[in-house]
């Protein structure tokens, strides 16, 4: 995984510790982090329901945004790879493409909140400016020249 997504952080969980297999972190293009992926994988031949629930408690404790298991043995109703109770399913052989695909997601998705954090920023900043001082004197700046103006012209009239 490092070798295909070189950008991320991609780091094992040590054996004993509470938590996955795998935690990647995915980074942007210049490096700023946009989100989780929690690994799980399984060598066995039967599935077993109580991992999704297992995973989901792994991925609330580290805060991840994805989580995904990998695993030979599927439930009844996936055939290569789905979404069962809100946690990613796998084959092995799938594992690159459907990372690939949550990794793009996790990239867009910051960005969508990136521009609308910048765009909360700016529309306070120009909320602040139209109700501050600085705003209200210019205005009144602007007044003052055009009733100058005005005067200018009425008295040049009335000569």
């Amino acid at each position: 995984m490092r070798t295909r997504f070189p950008a991320d952080l991609v780091e094992p969980i040590a054996r004993g510790e509470l938590g996955a297999d795998v935690m990647q972190q995915v980074n942007g293009s210049i490096g700023q982090p946009a989100g989780t992926i929690l690994w799980e994988s399984k060598r066995t031949k039967t599935w077993n329901d109580n991992w999704l629930s297992k995973l989901r408690d792994d991925q609330r404790r580290s805060g991840a945004g994805v989580a995904l298991i990998i695993s030979q043995a599927l439930p009844k109703h996936v055939e290569h790879f789905d979404l069962v109770d809100g946690v990613w399913v796998a084959q092995p052989r799938c594992a690159i493409p459907v990372a690939v695909a949550l990794r793009q997601t996790l990239l867009e998705v910051n960005s969508t909140r990136l521009v609308q954090q910048g765009q909360q920023t700016k529309m306070e900043q120009v909320y602040n400016y139209l109700t501050g001082t600085k705003f209200r004197q210019r205005v009144e700046a602007v007044v003052e020249k055009f009733n100058d103006c005005v005067m200018i012209s009425i008295r040049s009239a009335n000569s």
